[in-house]
């Protein structure tokens, strides 16, 4: 039977239980998230004037690194594909302005502007991800207490930059979630043979679990656990022994999302589904006749 349950869902994080799907099926939802799912990150900047203490190329990467909101720009800016300049003009910077301004529908222009008029060694000023100003008020740094420079007394920053939609396949900050996908923990014991110190050993992992098996109800719990199991398994072996003992069930699997803020946690499953439904039309356009 195929069956997919709610086990956990927050606004930055959604877990799964998938029974009866295959590995392969579900595995590959997995890493169409990590490599295919569209992400808005930095990825052009230019500065202007930088007098604070930060070199120019750190200032870049911790820009580019930025977490972009993007739950509205999969749906109103071109595909990844359409919008590499680099696959064009490589690193002939003419070559990209003239691409920016002919792909419009490509790009999100961000300024930063920020300058300390203070007198005095000690007035410093911090510049965060929440001073960079987007013309799209739907696309902007999810975390603006990001601190990414400090200006002295009379120091300023002028930065412009480009957001484009990315694939994690072409760059980490294009990744919009961490994924993880494990097979689900099935706990075996025998109340007879629990002891008080396999107990407080299970009760160190967690407490409901070890008052269910206290109680004696059951003999056997499919354990949906997020977490990791590593001290549960730690209490099996070296303290239960045989009055405990963890397996894992192959056809029940647990997947966990846990967006970067990007993206919706469910936005980003909904995605990779769709882009490994492409994937499935496009082979099967390629293939055309050559299989029966």
């Amino acid at each position: 039977m195929r069956n997919v349950k709610l086990l956990e869902s927050s606004s930055n994080r959604i877990a799964l239980a998938v029974e009866g799907f295959p590995l392969e099926l579900v595995n590959s939802i997995r890493r169409a998230i990590l490599s295919e799912v569209p992400v808005m990150a930095i990825e052009w900047v230019y500065i202007t004037r930088n007098d604070s203490a930060l070199f120019n190329e750190m200032l870049s990467h911790k820009l580019g690194l930025l977490v972009i909101k993007s739950d509205k720009a999969v749906e109103k800016y071109l595909p990844p594909e359409e919008c590499r300049a680099d696959l064009e003009c490589g690193e002939d910077m003419a070559c990209v302005d003239a691409f920016i301004t002919r792909k419009p529908e490509c790009f999100v222009r961000m300024v930063l502007r920020k300058e300390n008029p203070a007198d005095g060694e000690d007035a410093l000023v911090t510049v965060k991800a929440s001073d960079i100003e987007s013309e799209d008020p739907d696309v902007y740094p999810v975390h603006g207490e990001t601190e990414l420079t400090i200006l002295a007394s009379g120091q300023s920053l002028d930065v412009e930059m480009y957001a484009r939609l990315g694939r994690g396949k072409e760059h980490a900050k294009f990744i919009p979630a961490v994924v993880v996908l494990k097979y689900t923990p099935v706990i075996k014991y025998d109340t007879k043979s629990i002891s008080e110190e396999c107990l407080e050993c299970i009760r160190n992992y967690n407490s409901d679990l070890a008052e269910t098996i206290s109680k004696g109800s059951k003999s056997r719990i499919v354990w949906y656990d997020t977490g990791n199991t590593s001290l549960l398994k730690h209490c099996a072996e070296r303290v239960c022994q045989t009055g405990l003992k963890v397996e894992y069930d192959k056809n029940r699997l647990i997947l966990v999302v846990e967006s970067h803020g990007a993206l919706d946690p469910r936005k980003i499953i909904s995605l990779a589904v769709d882009e490994l439904d492409k994937k499935v039309k496009m082979l099967q356009e390629k293939l055309g006749g050559v299989v029966a």
